[in-house]
C-alpha cells in the first residue's frame, strides 16, 4: 500500500474530473447489502447467477475478441478505468491522544486490484471494488495503528527474591493501549467520496484499553496508569541496564491487597555474572562513579510516576542528589533514587484486589502499566512548582519553595468522598533555575488544586 505522497499525488487529482461523463464509474458494493439502484441489484445478481464479468487480465493477456460490438464495450470500459487510475484519496487521521500524523495518499494507479470491470448484462464498465479497498485498508490500520492487546492470568508463582509473578495464557503477553476505527463508517465515506468526486476521507480512532482476565483471583483488571520516561543519551552499558530492570525485575508483578511493594526487595542482589553492567550512579556526595547496574532507577523512575498517577501512597521515595536530564521528559522533578542497603522506594497497594506491575522498553522510552480493578477514587496531579512559578501560599515545611527543589502536588478522593493530599517534594544539590525559566517558559503553568497542602 502506498502510504507516502509521491510528486505526482501530493495534490489528488478530483475524482468528479477523472470520473466525469461515466455516472460516473460504478461502485461496486456488495458488502453494504444495498446497490445504486434496484435494477444494478437486479442485474448485479442475475450477473453473478450467469458468470459473465469479463476478467481484465484476460484482454490485457492478449485474448482474441471476434464481436466487435463487444470489442467496443471492452474498450470503453478501459477508458473508464484509465480515468479513474489517474485520481487518489488522501486519508486523514484523528487519534484520541491528538497525535499527528501525515495523511496517506491512495493513488488508484498503485491499487489496480481495487478497479474491476462489470458487466450488467448490457454494457461493461469499470467498477471500484469498496471491499477490496477496506480489505487492503483494514490490514494496512491495524498493522500501522493495532487495537488493544489484553492478557490472561492462569497462575501465579514466586521468584527467588519473593516477589509475586503472574503466569500468562500467552506466555510472552505484554498488554497495551490501542486505538478502533469504526470500519462500516469508513466504507460509507469512501463510498460517498466516489459517489461524490470528494478527496479527502477520515478515519476517526478511539481508544481501546486493555484488560487483564485475572483467572486466579477472578478479576477482571483495567489499566489504572502509566508512568513513562526516557533514557535517550545513555552510554550502552546504562541502556543495557535499563532495559535489563525493565524487562526482568519490573515487569510482570503481583502486589497482593494491602501489601507495602519494596523495589529493593524485588530487585535482589546484583551479579555481574548475571548480566549487570557497570554503568555511572550518583551518590550521596553528589559525586558521578561506575557501580555495577547503573542506570536501574530508571525502573524506579518509572515505576513510582505509574503509582503516583494510580493514587496509591507513596512510603518511601526519594530523587537523586543531582538533577537528572534523563528525567527531564514526561515527569520533570519526578524521579526516584534507589540503592541497595540504604535508599529504597515502596508504596502500598491500598486497593482491595491486587495490582499488577507490566513494564516494557521501546526505543529509549521505557513504560510502566499498573492493572487494578478500580474503587472509583479519582486522582489530580498538578506541577511542576520551582521557586519562580510557585503560588504564594504554597510552602513547603513553613518556608517558599527554594531555587534547588520542584514540587508536586497530589489530591486522591476517595467513593466516600475523603481527601488525601500529598506534597511531593525532589531536592536537588544544585539550583535549578536555568532549568525552571526555560521549563516555565515552554509548557502551560500547572493547574491549581483546591486541597490545602
Amino acid at each position: 500500500m502506498s502510504h507516502t505522497p509521491t510528486p505526482h499525488a501530493a495534490s489528488p487529482r478530483s475524482l468528479a474530473g477523472a470520473l466525469s461523463g461515466v455516472l460516473a464509474c460504478a461502485i461496486f458494493l456488495t458488502a453494504l447489502g444495498t446497490d445504486a439502484s434496484g435494477s444494478l441489484a437486479a442485474a448485479k445478481r442475475e450477473q453473478n447467477q450467469r458468470r459473465t464479468i469479463v476478467p481484465i487480465a484476460d484482454f490485457a493477456a492478449g485474448r482474441t475478441i471476434a464481436d466487435a460490438s463487444t470489442d467496443n464495450r471492452i474498450a470503453g470500459a478501459m477508458r473508464e478505468r484509465r480515468s479513474v487510475m489517474n485520481a487518489s484519496i488522501r486519508l486523514s487521521f484523528v487519534f484520541p491522544d491528538n497525535r499527528r500524523i501525515d495523511p496517506w495518499i491512495l493513488a488508484f494507479k498503485d491499487h489496480p486490484q481495487w478497479i474491476r470491470v462489470e458487466d450488467d448484462g448490457a454494457s461493461l464498465f469499470s467498477a471500484v471494488d469498496v471491499d477490496a479497498m477496506m480489505a487492503d485498508l483494514t490490514r494496512s490500520l491495524m498493522r500501522s495503528f493495532p487495537p488493544a492487546v489484553s492478557c490472561t492470568m492462569t497462575a501465579t508463582t514466586t521468584d527467588k527474591q519473593g516477589t509475586l509473578r503472574p503466569v500468562w495464557k500467552d506466555s510472552a503477553c505484554v498488554a497495551r493501549t490501542g486505538v478502533l476505527f469504526h470500519q462500516a463508517a469508513l466504507k460509507e465515506a469512501l463510498r460517498d467520496a466516489l459517489l461524490s468526486g470528494g478527496t479527502d476521507v477520515t478515519v476517526v480512532f478511539t481508544a481501546d484499553q486493555p484488560v487483564l482476565q485475572d483467572e486466579v483471583h477472578h478479576l477482571s483488571l483495567s489499566l489504572l496508569s502509566v508512568g513513562r520516561s526516557n533514557f535517550e543519551g545513555s552510554d550502552p552499558n546504562r541502556a543495557a541496564n535499563v532495559r535489563k530492570v525493565m524487562s526482568e525485575r519490573v515487569h510482570n508483578i503481583i502486589v497482593p491487597a494491602g501489601a507495602i511493594f519494596s523495589f529493593n526487595a524485588m530487585l535482589g542482589d546484583l551479579q555481574t555474572k548475571d548480566g549487570w553492567r557497570m554503568g555511572l550512579g550518583i551518590f550521596e556526595d553528589g559525586q558521578l562513579k561506575p557501580t555495577l547496574g547503573g542506570g536501574i532507577c530508571q525502573g524506579s523512575t518509572t515505576l513510582y510516576r505509574a503509582a503516583l498517577e494510580a493514587g496509591m501512597p507513596l512510603l518511601e521515595h526519594k530523587s537523586h542528589s543531582l538533577f537528572v536530564h534523563y528525567y527531564e521528559q514526561y515527569g520533570i522533578g519526578q524521579d526516584v533514587t534507589i540503592y541497595l542497603g540504604s535508599q529504597d522506594f515502596s508504596f502500598k497497594n491500598d486497593f482491595a484486589t491486587p495490582i499488577v506491575i507490566q513494564a516494557e522498553t521501546s526505543g529509549s522510552d521505557a513504560y510502566v502499566r499498573i492493572f487494578a480493578v478500580p474503587d472509583s477514587r479519582s486522582v489530580t496531579v498538578s506541577g511542576p512548582y520551582f521557586a519562580q512559578n510557585a503560588p504564594a501560599d504554597l510552602k513547603v515545611n513553613n518556608r517558599s519553595v527554594r531555587h534547588n527543589e520542584i514540587v508536586w502536588l497530589r489530591s486522591v478522593t476517595y467513593k466516600d468522598g475523603t481527601v488525601a493530599a500529598d506534597q511531593l517534594v525532589s531536592r536537588y544539590k544544585y539550583a535549578l533555575r536555568a532549568v525552571a525559566d526555560t521549563w516555565i517558559a515552554t509548557h502551560l503553568p500547572p493547574a491549581p488544586l483546591l486541597a490545602k497542602y
